[in-house]
């Protein structure tokens, strides 16, 4: 009922007429005043509290719609905003697709002429830079500042068994390589937080609030490069990518350092995560299978 009430106040006619009649009533009661004198006008006082009581409602009017045309341009600004945001995802979405699409028909020519597949040509790893690249892009359209950094960690399924993941692409302000690139490191035994995520195996988006809390779980080389990292990671989101549900082949890592941030309150970070984000860890298993397919050999 109240919502249909607004909505009948903010009815265009509704809304000239209410402001309307109040500015001619206020206006007819001066007048009716005269000289403002309560000696020579014997209902002065009912005339003043009346104008008093049609004033307040006339400025509550004022104060009402006023709040209501700014809520709705947050919500348009909100909306277009999120509207530029899904067409930038979309965008960069088939931009790898035609990408990987050009390039893996490439290395399946290679196949047909040379009977190998030559990942020099596309591979998963590359289209993973495409990829980070979009996530970036997004964060910087939709986060606070520019300082974010996109990893993904790959786990090695070369080898049997998959102990090892390694850091296959990147994505930052400056480009700057991470220390742990194309570093393959082992599942069991590596003491950096995104390896303790492979070795739990769980599906769930993981989001760290605060250089303090982040500082809780991350591992450093040694006490001086935890000193000088200290109040560097504002905040931060793992997303992990499975396959079948069963095992973490990928992780996405995103940073926020310095005062950059995604968003002020932990539920609207898991909400943008969810949103913008995980979208791609489906996208990314597919990539992953693609490549898997090429380079596959009968037994």
């Amino acid at each position: 009922m109240m919502n249909k009430f607004k909505k009948f106040l903010n009815h265009p006619l509704c809304k000239s007429m209410l402001l309307g009649i109040s500015t001619l009533i206020i206006g007819g009661i001066c007048s009716a005043m005269g000289s403002w004198n309560p000696k020579e006008d014997h209902y002065f006082y009912a005339k003043v509290v009346f104008l008093g009581i049609i004033s307040l409602a006339y400025l509550a009017s004022l104060a009402f719609y006023s709040t209501y045309e700014i809520n709705t341009n947050k919500t348009s600004i909100l909306y277009e905003k999120q509207n530029k945001t899904f067409e930038q995802v979309m965008t960069g979405l088939m931009n790898v697709c035609r990408k990987s699409s050009s390039g893996s028909n490439k290395v399946i020519k290679s196949i047909i002429e040379r009977s190998s597949a030559d990942l020099e040509l596309w591979s998963f790893d590359e289209a993973c830079f495409w990829v980070c690249k979009n996530i970036y892009d997004t964060l910087c359209e939709i986060g606070y500042g520019k300082e974010f950094e996109v990893i993904y960690d790959r786990l090695d399924e070369s080898e049997k068994p998959e102990m090892s993941v390694y850091t296959n692409a990147y994505a930052n302000k400056d480009m700057k390589r991470p220390t742990v690139y194309n570093v393959k490191r082992d599942k069991s035994s590596h003491k950096y937080h995104d390896i303790e995520l492979f070795r739990k195996n769980e599906s769930e988006t993981e989001v760290i609030m605060g250089s303090e809390e982040i500082d809780k779980v991350f591992e450093h080389e040694n006490a001086n490069k935890r000193r000088k990292n200290k109040n560097k990671y504002n905040q931060y989101i793992a997303i992990p990518v499975f396959c079948n549900d069963d095992k973490m082949v990928g992780l996405f890592e995103i940073v926020c350092l310095n005062k950059t941030y995604l968003a002020e309150k932990e539920e609207e970070v898991r909400e943008l995560a969810s949103r913008y984000f995980v979208p791609y860890t489906y996208f990314t298993l597919l990539l992953n299978k693609l490549e898997k397919a090429l380079v596959a050999q009968p037994r």
